[in-house]
């Protein structure tokens, strides 16, 4: 049997740990709820703006880690995964020269392509593909992720790496209690009795899968606090959605999303604090 020393620097090693958290997480992604989590992020396209706007200081912190570590230049081009309605795409437009946006969700995409045409913006290029699925014959600058489930094992971190000719950044919340990762923890109690559990995104596993390749990634601490304001009926439409991936749904289950937010509301709102703590990690 290895030695605890050989093991920690064997690439099975993490990739067996990794894949075994994903495996147990409560939102693995797989053949059966795709289809589903498709549905999801369709529906999210509508309330994405609303959050978007409450955001911006822990954007504008990253893309100045972005430009401070020389990770971004005004001649890049730069592929984003799971670019979403355009949180990071538009400011990192104006950053680089093109930006090609990758997204499974034809709604997000059109979000922000409503965005795009708003603004006047000509270098941002969209793409309607998984990125299990994506291939392209050029390398570029930079590829980014940031809270992108896509990346989620060995073989798509290290595709990152494959189609940048310099550097790949993967972005991660760094711990568990932000408030949509708190919310969605206490309503997994609240409506199946079980605590919630998912590693599967941890930085441990791609930080430490790296290394075994060779790779030496780097990371910063990025530290925002910010208020969001949020319409009670398109949070109870982004959760009913969210968990009915996952659980078998009924009529009190949809009773009991109602009551939990109804109890945090005032006059249709709920206020949610959020101090988020994340990870950039290059290579």
């Amino acid at each position: 049997m290895k030695k605890f020393e050989e093991k920690v620097l064997d690439r099975t090693f993490w990739e067996v740990l990794w894949k075994k958290a994903q495996r147990n997480s409560s939102v693995k992604i797989n053949k059966l709820n795709y289809r589903k989590w498709s549905n999801f992020w369709d529906l999210m396209s509508e309330c994405y703006e609303e959050i978007e706007k409450n955001s911006q200081d822990l954007v504008k912190k990253i893309i100045e880690t972005l430009k401070e570590k020389k990770l971004i230049s005004k001649k890049d081009e730069i592929l984003e995964i799971g670019c979403g309605t355009g949180t990071f795409t538009v400011p990192l437009s104006y950053e680089v020269r093109k930006v090609v946006a990758l997204d499974s969700s034809s709604k997000m995409l059109n979000k922000l392509k409503n965005k795009i045409e708003t603004l006047k913006i000509s270098n941002i290029e969209l793409i309607l593909k998984r990125w299990e699925d994506f291939a392209s014959d050029k390398k570029f600058d930079l590829v980014f992720a940031a809270f992108c489930p896509a990346i989620r094992d060995g073989k798509t971190l290290l595709k990152m790496k494959e189609l940048s000719k310099n550097y790949a950044c993967l972005v991660r919340y760094a711990k568990p209690d932000d408030f949509t990762v708190a919310i969605r923890n206490k309503l997994w109690k609240f409506l199946t009795g079980r605590e919630w559990n998912s590693q599967g995104f941890h930085i441990i596993y791609p930080f430490n899968l790296l290394y075994t390749y060779g790779f030496y990634p780097q990371l910063k601490l990025v530290k925002s606090f910010h208020i969001v304001e949020r319409d009670i009926e398109s949070l109870i439409r982004q959760y009913e959605s969210y968990f009915k991936i996952f659980i078998p749904w009924n009529k009190e289950k949809s009773f009991m999303i109602r009551k939990f937010f109804e109890d945090k509301a005032n006059k249709g709102k709920v206020v949610l604090r959020n101090y988020s703590e994340v990870y950039l990690m290059w290579w």
